[in-house]
């Protein structure tokens, strides 16, 4: 698999693993908990930074453990959410 990322503003190619933008010890733990209000839960382990130009961008080739990309997995996290919401009643009627 080809881990290089191309960077959509000034089309230069990188190695997208070793310009991860926001990626430290802490952010990875709390990568769910948006740090500010338009930023997305699990975007630390996708955002990237261009080292020519700086721009930021979420990568098409980096994986989640090795073969769910980032809308898939924003996919499944809402989707988990949903299923959650839709058990709970059932769960608490059991009571």
């Amino acid at each position: 698999m080809d881990d290089r990322e191309t960077c959509p503003q000034c089309a230069q190619r990188f190695d997208a693993a070793d310009n991860r933008c926001y990626y430290t010890p802490f952010r990875r733990i709390t990568m769910f908990v948006p740090t500010i209000p338009k930023d997305t839960p699990g975007s630390v382990l996708f955002g990237l930074m261009c080292p020519y130009c700086g721009y930021k961008f979420q990568s098409r080739t980096l994986r989640y453990f090795g073969w769910i990309s980032y809308p898939v997995f924003f996919g499944l996290l809402v989707g988990l959410l949903v299923l959650l919401l839709a058990i709970a009643p059932l769960l608490m009627s059991l009571r």
